[in-house]
Formats: structure tokens, sequence, C-alpha cells
């Protein structure tokens, strides 16, 4: 014979919510919750990278990757090939860079002659 009587206070059975008796609408709304997370996160990563961005150019620095030759340097690499001195390859190997950058490096300088 089967009890009739209510479980008591508490001691529900099943997943244990007070508010939602679905247990994959509870797990819909967590998710909804981590998805709200990174959210804010994403919010918060382009808020802080703005504002360093913003410091770094009031102190005068810009973005970008930093020149593999220093001006010297790419003076120095534009006069040894136009003087004969040190073919286009030999000066790279000189100066420990790949021969595209003094080829990029030989072709401005002639635009600005």
């Amino acid at each position: 014979m089967q009890s009739t009587a209510l479980p008591k206070p508490g001691r529900e059975r099943g997943f244990g919510s007070a508010t939602v008796h679905n247990p994959a609408l509870c797990i819909i709304g967590v998710l909804q919750f981590i998805a709200k997370l990174r959210v804010r996160a994403r919010h918060v990563t382009r808020a802080r990278t703005r504002s360093g961005l913003l410091a770094a150019r009031r102190e005068g620095r810009i973005g970008g990757r930093r020149p593999k030759l220093t001006p010297r340097q790419q003076k120095e690499i534009v006069h040894l090939v136009d003087s004969g001195q040190k073919t286009a390859a030999d000066s790279a190997r000189l100066f420990n860079v790949h021969p595209s950058t003094v080829a990029r490096l030989l072709a401005r300088s002639k635009l600005t002659k």
C-alpha cells in the first residue's frame, strides 16, 4: 500500500532548486550566466587595452613592432650597397637580417632619392 502523505518540507525529491523544477532549465540558466560573465570580461579587457594604448600615446610611444635596424644601420646598408662595397645579401648577413629586409630598405631609399 502506498502512502499518500506529502514529503516533509525541505526534503523534496529531484534536483533541489527552489525556483526551477526542470534541471534542463537550470543548466540553461547557468550557461547564460557564464555567457554574461564572458561578455563582461571582454568589455573589461577592451577598456584596459584602450586605456593602456592611450597612456602609451601620451608618453610618445606608438604601437607596432620595433625596427630591426636602427636609422644609422639603415644608412650604412644603403651606403655599402650603393657604393658597391657589399651586395644586398652580404649586407643582410652582416647585420643579421633577412635579405628581404635589405631589399625593402633599398627600394625605399631609391624612392626618396
